[in-house]
């Protein structure tokens, strides 16, 4: 997949005849992969190519001042949209020009004067431009200006809900990490660094954790959830794993942390390896319960065994 970081790149290595698509594709959920598909298949009728054209940050960031949860890091938004099968990916920063860029313009000056395109492909509802002025009914006519071929993919419905990136973050936010899983196509994961701990998970309770520093991007809710678990190894071969785990995302109520952010630790299954200082992908399988604080440490060493059991048979059932 190509990957242009500026419109002076695209100008420099041109994509085949150009069949676009245009939009944040936060989380490159069912909805985009249907509408990518769609795209897809335009490109070749025409014997071109699908180009998704996206940006670094998000725009309501831009446009409201604050950003929504973010859904996939920028590195995975671009894995996720190859494996979708888009042909090239033009990220471009979405600062004041791009802000305030009238819709017509957006189409003229990016999509025809760079991209030269012969087609797009958008979701029914997309809105463009400058206060989100432009919408499939503008492209149609600017289509017909310009001739290129204009499509509005249908919604994606998946167990009778409109597939979208709002969706997913209110599931999200109420730790309903399986119905996110659904409407996503794939399990939500959240990457970081292992990092060294206050070492209570193994000698008090008997539960050795792995404390992870996480990148940013959107949390679920606080909790205890069932996990599965992969260790990158960044040298080009494959991670390790799947290994099945259950984690605790939340402040520690207990030892009385009182922590400002909320803390991930993770404890893996049969699994006794140093892991310090590697990276780990954590991809969230199923809520188990609500974090809560315990009387001392023995009586939440009887609760981890109970969800060590939950999560034994939610990840293992099949």
């Amino acid at each position: 997949m190509e990957i242009w970081s500026s419109l002076a790149a695209v100008r420099d290595r041109p994509p085949p005849p150009p069949y676009v698509t245009v939009g944040a594709f936060d989380g490159v959920h069912l909805g985009h992969r249907a509408l990518l598909a769609e795209l897809k298949e335009m490109a070749r009728q025409g014997r071109g190519a699908a180009v998704v054209v996206t940006f670094a940050d998000h725009p309501e960031r831009h446009a409201r001042g604050a950003c929504p949860g973010r859904l996939s890091y920028p590195a995975e938004k671009l894995e996720r949209l190859a494996a979708a099968g888009a042909d090239g990916v033009l990220v471009l920063e979405f600062d004041e020009d791009l802000r305030r860029m009238a819709a017509d313009q957006f189409v003229e000056d990016v999509l025809v004067g760079v991209l030269h395109t012969r087609g797009v492909c958008v979701g029914h509802d997309h809105h463009f431009g400058h206060d989100g002025r432009g919408d499939v009914s503008l492209l149609a006519l600017l289509g017909k200006k310009h001739r290129f071929e204009t499509r509005a993919a249908a919604p994606c419905a998946v167990d009778g809900m409109i597939v979208s990136s709002t969706l997913i973050r209110r599931k999200l936010r109420e730790g309903d990490v399986s119905a996110a899983n659904r409407y996503l196509g794939y399990r939500y994961e959240l990457r970081g660094e292992v990092v060294a701990g206050r070492g209570v998970g193994g000698p008090e309770l008997g539960y050795p954790t792995a404390n992870v520093a996480l990148e940013a991007k959107m949390l679920p809710a606080p909790g205890v959830y069932a996990a599965f678990i992969y260790l990158p190894n960044g040298d080009g071969r494959p991670a390790e794993g799947p290994f099945g785990a259950f984690l605790n995302l939340g402040f520690r109520p207990t030892f009385g942390e009182n922590l400002a952010e909320p803390a991930l630790e993770v404890h893996l299954f049969d699994f006794q390896n140093h892991i310090v200082g590697r990276k780990i992908v954590v991809q969230f399988a199923a809520r188990l319960r609500d974090e809560r604080k315990f009387a001392d440490a023995a009586e939440l060493a009887k609760q981890l065994h109970a969800d060590e059991e939950h999560a034994r048979r939610l990840l293992y059932r099949h």
